[in-house]
Order: C-alpha cells, then sequence, then structure tokens
C-alpha cells in the first residue's frame, strides 16, 4: 500500500472523531493536573482504550501504556505523548 494511501485511510478513520477529540482536549485544560498527579486524566484515558478492547498496562504512578497485538509478525510502533499540564499562569 503505497504512502498516500495509508495516510487517507487514516484520515477517514480519525475525522468522525474530531469533535470527541476536540472536546477532550477542551476538558483537559479544563482539569489540568501536574506531572505524576494526572489522576483525572489517566482514568479518562483508561476508560477509552479499555472500551476499545485495548490492554492496558500502567507505568509509574499515573503513566499508561496501551497494547495492541497484531495477527502478523513485524515491526512495531509506538506512540507516546504527556499528559501533564505546566504550572503557568495564562
Amino acid at each position: 500500500m503505497r504512502e498516500e494511501q495509508t495516510m487517507g485511510n487514516l484520515a477517514a478513520e480519525i475525522d468522525p472523531m474530531a469533535g470527541t477529540l476536540v472536546e477532550w482536549r477542551r476538558d483537559f485544560h479544563r482539569h489540568p493536573e501536574l506531572a505524576f498527579e494526572e489522576e483525572r486524566t489517566s482514568a479518562v484515558i483508561r476508560a477509552f482504550l479499555e472500551s476499545l478492547g485495548i490492554e492496558v498496562r500502567t507505568c509509574g504512578r499515573t503513566g499508561l501504556r496501551g497494547v495492541l497485538r497484531g495477527g502478523r509478525p513485524g515491526r512495531t510502533v509506538a506512540l507516546r505523548a504527556d499528559m501533564d499540564a505546566l504550572p503557568v499562569a495564562e
């Protein structure tokens, strides 16, 4: 499959979720949590991953890993994101 096809397929899957993703971002910004205190944020993300049938493992105090197992051998892709807030005045 060509890269353009793959990106097109990915966009087609993500586009219907755009509204939900924007709402999550707004919700997380309304409830900021500093590093190692992201209890609420972690719970929201865990619930979503589990609703998709994704195995969730904890790492550290509030970190999460969603584990997807493919049906074929080969390379693995990892995505990483921070979920803590920074203590800044706006």
